[in-house]
C-alpha cells in the first residue's frame, strides 16, 4: 500500500532514487490514477512519456554507437515498453491512489512511473537543479548495463512478433495471422488462447493477455522457420 503521510512517500521514492522531493504534492499527483476523482497524473504521464522517449534514446545513442538507427529503436522498444516500466514500478514499490475505484494493471503502473519522471524532472527544476540529468541518472543506473550487452538475439527474443514480421517478409511469405481462440479462467486471472499462422506453419500460445499469447507464438513459429534455415 502506498503510505498515507505524504513524508513518508518522499522517504520512499528516495529510497529508490536517491532524489528527494520538495513538494509532495506534486508527487502525490505523480501517483493519483485518473479514476481518482480531483488532480490526476494524465498531463504528468503526457510529459514523463516524451522525457523517457527522449532520455533512453541518447542513452542507447551514447553507450552504442554501434548500432544502426533501426536496431537502437528495437532496443529503445526493449527498455520502455510497458512490461518493462510496470516492472520498474513494481520494483520502486509505486502504488496509486484510485479513490477506490479499481484494481491497477500493468499499463497503469507503466503511466504512473512515467508520470513519476516528469514530476522529478519539475521538481528539481524548481529547485535550480538540472532535472534531466537526474533523469539520465536513473535511467543508466537502470538501463546501463542492459544496453551495453545488448544484442540483436536479445530484442528479437522479447519482441517476437515484430522479429517474425521482419523474416517472413525477407523470404516472401507474407505476414502472420493471429487468431483468438478461447479466453478461460477468471477475471483477476485470464488466460488466452491464440493460433498463429504463416504460410504452412501454425502455432499456439497461451499467456494472461492476448497480445503476449501472440508472442508466445510468433516465438514457436520462429523457431520452426530456424529449423529449415530461415
Amino acid at each position: 500500500m502506498r503510505p498515507i503521510n505524504p513524508e513518508a512517500l518522499v522517504q520512499l521514492i528516495k529510497k529508490h532514487t536517491h532524489y528527494e522531493f520538495t513538494d509532495s504534492k506534486l508527487l502525490l499527483e505523480a501517483l493519483t490514477h485518473p479514476s481518482s476523482s480531483g488532480l490526476n497524473n494524465q498531463k504528468l504521464e503526457f510529459l514523463g512519456d516524451s522525457i523517457l522517449n527522449f532520455g533512453s534514446a541518447l542513452l542507447i545513442y551514447q553507450l552504442r554507437p554501434d548500432l544502426s538507427e533501426g536496431e537502437m529503436s528495437k532496443l529503445r522498444t526493449l527498455l520502455i515498453n510497458t512490461d518493462a516500466l510496470a516492472s520498474w514500478a513494481s520494483d520502486m514499490e509505486l502504488s496509486l491512489d484510485t479513490g477506490g475505484h479499481q484494481s491497477i494493471g500493468e499499463r497503469s503502473r507503466a503511466d504512473a512511473l512515467e508520470a513519476l519522471l516528469a514530476a522529478i524532472y519539475l521538481d528539481a527544476a524548481r529547485q535550480g537543479r538540472e532535472g534531466f540529468a537526474i533523469i539520465m541518472s536513473l535511467l543508466e543506473q537502470r538501463y546501463g548495463s542492459l544496453v551495453r550487452n545488448a544484442t540483436v538475439a536479445l530484442w528479437e527474443a522479447s519482441d517476437a512478433k515484430t522479429t517474425l514480421q521482419e523474416r517472413a517478409a525477407k523470404v516472401d511469405l507474407g505476414s502472420p495471422v493471429y487468431h483468438l481462440i478461447s479466453k478461460t479462467g477468471p477475471d483477476h486471472a485470464p488466460v488466452f488462447l491464440v493460433h498463429a499462422v504463416l504460410g504452412e506453419w501454425t502455432a499456439e500460445g497461451t499467456s494472461n493477455t492476448v497480445k503476449k499469447a501472440e508472442a508466445v507464438a510468433a516465438r514457436l513459429l520462429l523457431e520452426q522457420m530456424k529449423t529449415v534455415g530461415l
